[in-house]
């Protein structure tokens, strides 16, 4: 994630903003076709990585407690985290940016 620069200020007195305004967890009930029954709103500052356990993954797949992590910026874009698991032929790849990735 990128700092927010004002356009008006000069190079050397540039503060930067954090562009994320909030994280949504949601938690979905799988045993009711995939519905959402609970969900959570993060300030940046309250987030931890211990958050990122709740990032659904493949191994989830069977799960009937499944959660999504949506990322909610200030200028109205929303990202949701994922994970992927890299193989170690995937993981030796990723001294370079494109390594380990589907493009």
């Amino acid at each position: 994630m990128k700092y927010i620069f004002n356009e008006k200020s000069n190079f050397q007195n540039q503060i930067g903003k954090y562009p994320i305004d909030y994280f949504h967890i949601c938690w979905y009930d799988m045993g009711k076709n995939g519905e959402c029954y609970d969900e959570d709103n993060i300030t940046p500052t309250m987030f931890t990585s211990s958050m990122l356990t709740h990032i659904d993954t493949e191994d989830n797949e069977g799960d009937s407690d499944r959660t999504r992590i949506f990322v909610h910026h200030i200028n109205g874009d929303i990202y949701e985290l994922c994970l992927h698991k890299l193989t170690e032929e995937q993981w030796s790849e990723c001294s370079n940016f494109y390594g380990g990735k589907d493009r």
